[in-house]
């Protein structure tokens, strides 16, 4: 037991004799992997590899992270992140006119010839509101929260500021009530009869 002990007193004695030293290399430690976790935090803003700026944020510590915060400029060639935001203005610009219809027209079936289309349906289209529609509707192509919107449920026409969350069969919406206070209201889909964006 003696033997097992003798190794934990020989550490606690370093420890004790040499703790200003440990904390000062406990300091510098932290400080270069900060100084490797702000250069990779500052690429990764401005669309560069953060794994290669923090090897160069640990190696050249303050120093590093201070220059490319004043002389990085953001990367414009075609990342995935650029794509992914094209490709959301390309969603919210195809929802900019009137909603989405359910379907085509029905065709009826024609007794001497091909179908031909309802003149009932064509003049009554009937909006779909599901979960694709309102996904496209909660964001603009910077990240932000699109509204307020003008909702009719029911019967029952009231003003939301903005769509929260999307879910399978429910709509999140946040709106104002008479205290002027915030509140959040589950819309189940089959409810929503009209839903346009206010300018």
């Amino acid at each position: 037991m003696e033997q097992l002990l003798q190794p934990l007193r020989d550490y606690g004695q370093f420890v004790v004799d040499n703790w200003t030293w440990l904390v000062w290399v406990g300091v510098a430690v932290a400080a270069v992997f900060a100084s490797g976790c702000f250069a990779a935090a500052i690429a990764e803003s401005r669309n560069r590899s953060p794994l290669v700026h923090f090897g160069l944020g640990c190696v050249m510590p303050v120093f590093y992270p201070l220059t490319i915060h004043n002389t990085m400029k953001y990367y414009t060639g075609d990342t995935s992140s650029l794509r992914r935001e094209a490709k959301a203005e390309e969603d919210i610009q195809r929802m900019e006119g009137e909603p989405p219809t359910e379907g085509p027209p029905i065709l009826k079936p024609s007794v001497d010839g091909p179908p031909v289309i309802d003149e009932e349906t064509l003049g009554q289209p009937r909006v779909q509101f599901d979960e694709s529609y309102f996904r496209q509707l909660t964001y603009d192509a910077k990240g932000n929260f699109r509204g307020p919107f003008q909702f009719i449920v029911n019967g029952t026409e009231f003003k939301v500021e903005r769509i929260v969350e999307v879910l399978e069969s429910v709509v999140v919406v946040e709106n104002l009530n008479a205290d002027g206070k915030t509140q959040r209201l589950r819309i189940p889909y089959s409810k929503v009869e009209s839903c346009k964006e206010l300018s």
